[in-house]
């Protein structure tokens, strides 16, 4: 019962690399398969009644693609480490210059560095998990948003194919054709700003109750199941989110507390507009916050020229 136009045929880009295969799922609804690579064909039968995956081996790359895709690895990884070692012998030799204004700043900044630490540690934990999940079916059609033009991507938003504000989905489209290969890799941002969440919480909570809150705050943050489940391993809007929603709530503190400070108003405004951009929940936290300060201008602890934010 194959609809008119179907393909049986499925074309997949497999990664350079020695030891690849092809994992199916076998079921009682799976059938016979036949794979087709470098001009070789070999039937497979991905029938089981135990559940049992079939690996299907597909070789080595050819010697001259795995000596170019080692240069390439080789390269970014000497760009890295050169980069890290310029910074940090940058660092050693301010340290040793100014040894009493180096110890004022740590001791200055010592929450946010801690913080910072924590997020660092988090998002490397996150990353190194990240390989074990495999994207769900609304991954999948996010990446089918996501794999063609800006102007696609920007259509299937205001034609509501993709129910969200168009911020994430075209900052995606664009990280989806410069990505590396891999699931790992296009979790990319979501887990750098799931991590940068973690940092901004600690600042938030520092602001509030002090440092030590800070601390508790990203740590919780930090190893919650809910950021890593449902922000950092998710190809969709939630990782975005999170981080201009913490983002936001972290300028509306720092405005009300610097009212006469332009500049954490202006950022204020840019958050919540990245924020609504995002996701239409933001638009529900905007006007929560403008409630807010409505409040504020009634008590008179606030100017009513603070709703230029909005």
């Amino acid at each position: 019962r194959q609809p008119g136009g179907m393909t049986r045929t499925v074309v997949l880009r497999i990664p350079v690399g020695w030891s690849r295969t092809l994992d199916f799922s076998g079921n009682i609804y799976r059938g016979i398969v036949e794979v087709t690579i470098g001009g070789e064909s070999r039937v497979v039968n991905t029938y089981s009644q135990d559940d049992i995956p079939v690996k299907v081996n597909l070789g080595r790359s050819k010697t001259f693609a795995l000596i170019l895709n080692q240069i390439r690895y080789l390269t970014v990884y000497a760009i890295i480490l050169l980069t890290y070692g310029i910074a940090s012998t940058q660092l050693v030799r301010v340290a040793l210059h100014n040894p009493k204004r180096t110890q004022e700043w740590l001791k200055k900044n010592s929450g946010k560095l801690t913080y910072g630490t924590i997020a660092i540690i988090s998002f490397c934990l996150m990353f190194h998990y990240a390989e074990r999940f495999s994207f769900w079916i609304d991954e999948l059609g996010q990446i089918a948003f996501t794999k063609g033009t800006l102007s696609a991507a920007l259509s299937y938003s205001t034609h509501m194919s993709n129910c969200n504000p168009p911020l994430e989905l075209l900052f995606h489209t664009i990280w989806y054709h410069i990505a590396p290969y891999g699931e790992q890799w296009l979790l990319l941002p979501s887990m750098l700003l799931s991590a940068a969440a973690i940092f901004l919480m600690g600042l938030i909570c520092e602001n509030l109750y002090g440092k030590y809150s800070g601390v508790f705050a990203a740590a919780s943050t930090a190893f919650s199941t809910a950021l890593w489940t449902n922000a950092a391993y998710e190809y969709r809007s939630y990782g975005f989110f999170v981080f201009f929603a913490t983002l936001s709530f972290y300028c509306y503190i720092r405005r009300n507390k610097n009212p006469k400070r332009k500049r954490w108003s202006f950022l204020f405004s840019l958050a919540l507009f990245c924020m609504t951009m995002t996701h239409y929940f933001g638009m529900v936290a905007m006007a929560i916050y403008f409630v807010s300060d409505i409040y504020l201008v009634v008590k008179k602890q606030l100017a009513w020229t603070s709703g230029s934010a909005y």
